[in-house]
């Protein structure tokens, strides 16, 4: 069983979080019957918020047309495993214990398809499923939630200091655009010990969306005409002056 510091619980009211001064007090002894089921995502044709929002154009369509290599993962599965774990454990403790969402907001799948035949071409649609869509807290507070497992440092950073954070908040943004809602909380979670919890939270960025959109269909232009985007293409598709950051803590 998972050991909690009580004396978290404390700490994080002081700083005003909106949600994990809930799963704090849900993870009190808890002995529920729960078990981590791996369950693998299916491939599919989309672009996805998760990771084709801010590599430039050239190197999505190399993607696109399967001569892109991408990343190589290997020797990282006990970490994509336990972000799995921690994924399905807090929905299981916001769904069941807290009754803070329903069952369809969790894994909720949002499509947006632009291809002239209306269904889904390849690299002419994004497809992506948020962790919570939406979650209703007791203050008031509706959005998304986005589960965010990392190790200690990375964790210990700064909003603004986070890996990756500019690729999270275009995330965010799409995610916000496919569920129709206006914020979005990154709850990041310490995976080692102490396994402590952050919350960021994000709004709506318009300008943004329609950028990231903007490139995306660009891109499937390009398919459509058989010609590569150059590396002056990718100039034309600059997020940087556009991000802003989360708007609370």
């Amino acid at each position: 069983m998972l050991k909690l510091d009580k004396s978290q619980i404390t700490r994080n009211l002081g700083k005003k979080y909106k949600l994990i001064p809930y799963l704090e007090k849900a993870l009190v002894g808890f002995e529920d019957e729960w078990k981590y089921q791996y369950i693998q995502k299916k491939k599919d044709t989309a672009w996805h918020p998760s990771g084709d929002c801010t590599p430039p154009v050239s190197e999505l369509y190399e993607k696109a047309m399967e001569t892109y290599e991408g990343h190589d993962f290997s020797g990282l599965d006990k970490n994509f495993q336990v972000g799995h774990f921690w994924h399905q454990f807090l929905q299981y403790i916001i769904l069941h214990k807290l009754e803070f969402c329903e069952p369809e907001a969790i894994e909720r799948r949002g499509t947006k398809d632009w291809s002239r035949k209306n269904h889904c071409e390849p690299g002419h649609w994004v497809t992506g499923a948020g962790d919570i869509a939406p979650i209703l807290l007791p203050c008031g507070w509706q959005g998304i939630v986005d589960i965010k497992s990392m190790g200690s440092f990375s964790f210990k950073k700064s909003e603004n200091e986070l890996p990756f954070a500019d690729k999270y908040e275009c995330q965010f943004n799409i995610y916000m655009d496919l569920f129709d809602e206006n914020q979005t909380m990154l709850l990041a979670v310490n995976k080692d010990t102490p396994h402590d919890f952050k919350e960021f939270v994000y709004a709506r960025n318009q300008p943004l969306i329609d950028i990231i959109y903007e490139k995306l269909e660009f891109v499937s232009a390009c398919l459509d005409a058989g010609e590569a985007p150059t590396k002056a293409d990718n100039d034309m598709f600059d997020l940087e002056p556009l991000l802003t950051g989360p708007v609370s803590t």
